[in-house]
């Protein structure tokens, strides 16, 4: 079944705990990223019921009421190098990593989130 090698990584590391997919070990808690920063998101998949057709990445600036589509990558590359970190109009606190594995019927596999929170900085 398809897996992916946790790195650590400045910005995200998703790892093995959660026996439905993914789970996060790392997850840039307690660090502030500043907009136009590229960070790199990495995880590992468990075993799944069906092969993963694309992962789907998103991040949340309020503690997860509203996820925000980072981008939907074919297959299960275990690694993304392209999220750039989005300009925000004030400092969040509340903000979010998830990961959502998806099979090629479009039905959910898998999905976890950053267990603790990170901020964006607001920059003039």
């Amino acid at each position: 079944m398809p897996a992916g090698k946790p790195q650590l990584v400045q910005g995200f590391d998703i790892a093995p705990e959660n026996r439905l997919g993914i789970g996060i070990r790392r997850d840039g808690a307690g660090n502030a990223f500043f907009p136009d920063q590229v960070q790199p998101i990495t995880w590992e998949t468990h075993e799944t019921k069906e092969i993963v057709a694309e992962v789907r990445i998103y991040y949340t600036k309020n503690g997860g009421t509203i996820w925000d589509l980072i981008d939907v990558v074919p297959d299960n590359p275990g690694r993304y190098d392209d999220w750039t970190v989005p300009p925000v109009s004030r400092t969040r606190r509340k903000c979010k990593v998830k990961v959502v594995l998806i099979d090629d019927r479009g039905q959910r596999l898998g999905v976890d989130t950053s267990d603790a929170f990170f901020v964006i900085e607001h920059t003039a």
